[in-house]
């Protein structure tokens, strides 16, 4: 297998004569998946670097069905996930490795984005790369997912969309000229306030997770998920598909159980820890994202708080809580009473939303009522993050 990687790596090399770092305005390439044509840009153009080609990592993401990527910044690893496949690349120590070996190929990153080398990576996952195919316009590497198919016939298929690609590269390198004599602009309406809102889920992963991330894949909305170390293990397709869509996750205990969690500072780390291995294990991510069980209020005691901050966590609660965990509950009475909580949460104290759910399925069908009336109100969706001042009942916890 190595020497086959080598061989096509060789073969791409002596066909992509890119200077790096490349910008597509000088070395301007198509990159087709399958038999779809991206555009042409900067975010999507190879790049080579000692003889490597790369590609941006989100261009697997994004054109690959059920490739998902996740990067941590703590560890500086990047991870590329689909079903039983997981290949990470270490950008600090140039390796990559699965669960089984490691690997001497690394990933680069460039102007904000990560790239990691196309054949290595195609020849990983079981897919065909082709560089160097000629067209009027310029050099195309085509990757294929299945079984390889002809690429002459795809490029004499693929002939108008390529020429409709090239015609919309060539039109945003031209830079309108300013305008001149056109009357003055009517003042704008003032502005509302942005308004920012996140979307929390406790307890999972679970059953439903994926049919959460379906509904929020649909509103391009990103949210944050507290998962238990004991369901990680459970779901573990569920957890890198969260993270590499692009979710927030994190730690909401081990057990979920309050004899455990809260008996001693020693108890409360281990349990994170335990739910942080998991993570590591299944995704190689690792995060200082916490939700306690049952939020901070009354069993965080000054010892536990003290030693949540030692640990260099960011603990997080919630202000606005539909109660969809409590009682026999409806979608009806979740989206009223969140759709409320948030409108008065507003209007009192012009106070972003977070807003605690649970994966259960009247949440699940509450929310794309709850996302139709955000988006309508004009908010829009962020995740939590480490390094915001967090939210809880408790005041400073950096």
């Amino acid at each position: 297998m190595k020497k086959r990687i080598l061989a096509a790596a060789l073969a791409l090399t002596l066909c992509f004569c890119f200077s790096f770092p490349a910008k597509s305005v000088d070395n301007p390439c198509f990159v087709v998946v399958n038999y779809s044509v991206l555009p042409i840009s900067d975010a999507n153009n190879p790049i080579t670097s000692g003889g490597t080609l790369y590609l941006p990592v989100h261009v697997f993401e994004n054109n690959i069905p059920a490739m998902y990527t996740s990067y941590s910044p703590e560890t500086r690893y990047q991870t590329l996930f689909i079903k039983d496949k997981t290949l990470t690349f270490n950008l600090a120590q140039n390796v990559a490795f699965d669960s089984a070996q490691t690997y001497s190929a690394k990933a680069i990153e460039r102007d904000g984005r990560i790239y990691v080398p196309v054949v290595f990576t195609c020849e990983y996952f079981g897919y065909s790369v082709t560089g160097g195919l000629s067209t009027k316009y310029a050099p195309l590497l085509r990757i294929q997912t299945g079984t390889p198919q002809n690429n002459e016939l795809f490029l004499s298929a693929a002939a108008s969309r390529i020429d409709t690609v090239w015609s919309e590269y060539q039109a945003s390198l031209v830079t309108p000229p300013p305008s001149s004599g056109s009357p003055a602009p009517s003042p704008s309406p003032t502005p509302k306030p942005v308004r920012t809102a996140y979307l929390t889920f406790d307890d999972g992963p679970g059953a439903l997770t994926n049919q959460l991330l379906d509904v929020l894949d649909q509103y391009n909305i990103k949210a944050t998920f507290f998962f238990l170390g004991t369901n990680i293990h459970k779901n573990e397709d569920a957890v890198r598909r969260a993270l590499g869509s692009g979710h927030a996750v994190g730690l909401h205990s081990y057990s979920h159980r309050k004899e455990l969690f809260y008996t001693s500072p020693a108890a409360m780390l281990d349990e994170l820890k335990r739910t942080n291995d998991e993570l590591d294990r299944v995704a190689f991510y690792r995060t200082r994202l916490v939700r306690v069980p049952y939020g901070s209020n009354p069993d965080m005691r000054p010892e536990l708080l003290e030693a949540m901050a030692q640990g260099g966590y960011r603990m997080w609660d919630w202000n606005i809580d539909p109660q969809d965990s409590l009682g026999s509950k409806t979608a009806s009475v979740v989206t009223i009473k969140t759709i409320n909580d948030v409108k008065a949460l507003w209007d009192t104290y012009r106070k972003d939303p977070i807003i605690l759910l649970h994966e259960l399925s009247h949440s699940l069908e509450a929310l794309p009522s709850i996302l139709d009336y955000l988006l309508a109100e004009g908010y829009v969706f962020k995740t939590l993050s480490d390094t915001q001042m967090p939210y809880n009942y408790k005041g400073l916890i950096k």
